[in-house]
C-alpha cells in the first residue's frame, strides 16, 4: 500500500513531463489497482483454482469431493425418515431371523435323511464287496452258472431239465458225428467252463472297481453332511 502511494506521487510530480492522456491512464490504472487491494477488514483472500465446486446436476468424477448443504428443514426431514427406517427395519429383522432359523431346522431334517440314506447306499455297497469274488475253482455250482450261460437262460437248451453237461449233449442236434465228437469231449467241456470263469472274473473285476468308487464317493458326501450339521448345531441350534 505504501508503494501504491508513493507511485501515486511520483506520478503527480511529473505530470508536467509528460501528455494529458498518458497522465490520466495512468492515473486511472493506479486507481484500479487500489480498488483491488485488500484492506485490513476485508476477510483473507483464497484461492479458489484449486477448489472443486460442484455445480448442481454435474456428473460427479472419481475422486471428487461432493459437499452437501443441509438446512433445518432438510434435517428434520432425514431425522423422520430416520426415525421411519428405525420403526420399519426391527420387525423386518425380526421376520428374517424367524425365516432363517425355521429355513435352517428345515434343512437340519433333511440333512439327516439324507444321511441316513447315505448309511443304508454304503451298506449296500460294503455287501456287494463281499459278495464280488473271482472265481477260483471250477465247483458244481460255477459249472451250472457256465451251463445257463451257455444256453443263454434257455431251458430247451438242456432239454428242461438240470443245467448240466451232460443234458446240453443230449438236447443238441448235431450237423456231424465229427462235431458230436469234438463238442462232447472233455476237452471242450474244460474249455466252456474256463471261457465262462474268464468273462465272469473279468465282469467281478469291473464291478469291485465300480463298487469301491461308489463306497468312497458315498463316504466323502456323508462326512460332508455331517460336516455341515455339526457347524449347524455349533452356529445355530
Amino acid at each position: 500500500m505504501e508503494n501504491l502511494t508513493s507511485l501515486m506521487r511520483s506520478l503527480d510530480d511529473i505530470s508536467s513531463l509528460i501528455p494529458e492522456g498518458t497522465y490520466l491512464e495512468m492515473a486511472n490504472n493506479l486507481k484500479k489497482v487500489h480498488e483491488t487491494i485488500p484492506k485490513d477488514t476485508d476477510p483473507p483472500m483464497l484461492d479458489l483454482r484449486s477448489l472443486q465446486v460442484n455445480v448442481p446436476f454435474q456428473v460427479v468424477q472419481p475422486g471428487m469431493a461432493v459437499h452437501r448443504l443441509q438446512n433445518d428443514e432438510d434435517s428434520d426431514d432425514d431425522d423422520d425418515e430416520d426415525e421411519d427406517e428405525v420403526v420399519q427395519r426391527v420387525p423386518t429383522t425380526v421376520i428374517i431371523e424367524t425365516d432363517t432359523r425355521s429355513e435352517i431346522r428345515t434343512e437340519f431334517h433333511q440333512n439327516n435323511i439324507i444321511i441316513e440314506r447315505l448309511k443304508a447306499d454304503i451298506r449296500i455297497a460294503e455287501r456287494s464287496l463281499r459278495l464280488l469274488k473271482p472265481i477260483i475253482n471250477l465247483t458244481p455250482k460255477i459249472k451250472e452258472a457256465a451251463i445257463m450261460d451257455f444256453c443263454d437262460g434257455d431251458p430247451d437248451c438242456v432239454g428242461g431239465g438240470e443245467w448240466t453237461f451232460d443234458n446240453l449233449n443230449a438236447a443238441t442236434m448235431w450237423s456231424s458225428e465229427e462235431e458230436r465228437r469234438e463238442c462232447t469231449s472233455k476237452m471242450y467241456e474244460r474249455t466252456l467252463y474256463n471261457n465262462y470263469k474268464i468273462r465272469e472274473n473279468r465282469r467281478i473285476s469291473r464291478l469291485t472297481i465300480e463298487a469301491r468308487e461308489l463306497k468312497r464317493n458315498l463316504e466323502i458326501e456323508l462326512e460332508d453332511y455331517k460336516d455341515r450339521q455339526a457347524y449347524l448345531t455349533r452356529t445355530y441350534l
